[in-house]
C-alpha cells in the first residue's frame, strides 16, 4: 500500500459505480496513473506518489476514504477510541502483508489505519465491545 510512515496518508479509496469510468476521469483531469484491476479495485498513483484505488460501490456524498499509516494498531485503536472515535472493523490482513483496521472519527468519518508489514503487532488485537 505504499507505506511512508506513521501519520502519513498511505491510501485514498474512491467508490464508484463504474471504476473504469472514474479512473478515466481522474487520469484525464489530474494526470493520475491507473494500473490494472486487483483484489482491492482499480489502483492508481497521483503525481505526488499517493496510492489509491477505485472500488466498485455506491459513491459517497461525504467523499473518499483516507488510510493513514500507524506504527502499531494495538496502540492506535485504543488511542482513537480515547479521543472520541469508534472502532469499526477489526484488524485484518492487507494485500501488502501488513494489517488494516477501520475507525470512525468523532464526526463519523471512516478512516483506515494501516500497519506496515513486520510491525510489532503482537497479542490479541484491541477491539471494544459494541455499544
Amino acid at each position: 500500500m505504499g507505506r511512508t510512515g506513521a501519520g502519513e496518508v498511505v491510501l485514498l479509496r474512491i467508490h464508484a459505480r463504474d471504476p473504469a469510468r472514474a479512473a478515466c476521469f481522474y487520469a484525464a483531469l489530474f494526470g493520475w496513473r491507473v494500473g490494472r484491476p486487483g483484489a482491492l479495485g482499480l489502483g492508481f498513483r497521483t503525481p505526488g506518489g499517493l496510492c489509491g484505488v477505485f472500488r466498485q460501490g455506491e459513491p459517497s456524498t461525504a467523499g473518499p476514504e483516507i488510510f493513514v499509516g500507524v506504527a502499531s494498531l494495538e496502540e492506535a485503536l485504543p488511542r482513537a477510541v480515547a479521543l472520541g472515535g469508534r472502532a469499526l472493523v477489526r484488524p485484518g490482513p492487507s494485500p501488502d502483508g501488513g494489517r488494516v483496521a477501520l475507525v470512525l472519527d468523532p464526526e463519523g468519518n471512516r478512516i483506515g489505519l494501516c500497519e506496515a508489514p513486520g510491525a510489532p503487532g503482537e497479542g490479541e488485537p484491541y477491539f471494544p465491545a459494541p455499544e
